[in-house]
């Protein structure tokens, strides 16, 4: 019989990756509202008041990420 000799562990194993995040270039009006803090009803009135710019494709209204940022700053406390 033969003997068996303890082997070294295996090397571990690489790191993963980090995940890329990639941040939207527009909202549907109702991710916009929770990106903001408001309600959907309160982000119709920003965009029917002209505070906020949209774009329409189709049926779809989209907030550019660029005019959240924009009015939040604006509006800032």
């Amino acid at each position: 019989m033969k003997r068996r000799t303890a082997q070294p562990p295996p090397p571990p194993p690489p790191p993963a990756p980090e995940p890329i995040l990639l941040e939207p270039l527009a909202y549907r009006i109702e991710d916009a509202a929770l990106v903001m803090g408001l309600s959907r009803t309160a982000v119709y009135l920003l965009l029917k008041e002209h505070l906020l710019k949209a774009v329409r494709r189709g049926k779809r209204i989209i907030i550019p990420r660029t005019e959240i940022q924009a009015y939040l700053d604006s509006h800032a406390a």
